[in-house]
């Protein structure tokens, strides 16, 4: 049975993007990820080795949100364009790791769920889900509501509840 990254990893490689975990592992600057599209070449992915597995799918969605919605050269953070760029990849892996429903769903069903036990429960790490749980703080403001009648609130405090039980 396939994990989580290794679902995310065939899934890009049956889409011509090729993913390696042993180029940077040896790099001597501490990259985490690089996505590289050349056209004479396949777009790449470059993830570094040495992470953990879940540091890995973490890096691994935020450089295929670059392959999914980014253009040109993002790699220089004084420009304004490659920092929208940088979001655009950041925001699709938000999306795709911490979709809002899976994130009620897991709330609701376990209650009172930590953090860390939450961050788990997404195989996320609990800074990229904390950075998730900002932009959809900035994206919807202190709450939003989704189908169902559930309600995600984050400020003044994270909760997420259904409307007819509060």
């Amino acid at each position: 049975m396939m994990n989580d990254l290794e679902k995310m990893t065939d899934r890009l490689e049956g889409e011509g993007v090729i993913v390696d975990e042993s180029i940077l592992q040896h790099s001597p600057v501490n990259i985490s990820g690089l996505y590289i599209k050349a056209s004479e070449c396949s777009p790449t992915i470059l993830v570094n080795g040495s992470l953990s597995e879940r540091e890995k799918r973490c890096v691994l969605a935020e450089e295929a949100g670059h392959h999914y919605r980014t253009v040109g050269n993002v790699i220089d953070a004084q420009d304004a364009f490659a920092r929208k760029q940088e979001e655009a990849g950041r925001r699709w892996a938000y999306e795709e790791l911490v979709p809002l429903d899976r994130l009620a769903d897991i709330c609701l069903e376990a209650e009172h769920l930590p953090l860390w036990d939450l961050a788990e429960a997404l195989d996320v790490t609990e800074g990229f889900l904390i950075t998730a749980l900002n932009y959809y703080r900035d994206k919807y403001g202190c709450q939003t509501e989704l189908p169902d009648g559930i309600i995600i609130q984050f400020e003044p405090y994270f909760d997420i509840y259904r409307e007819d039980e509060n």
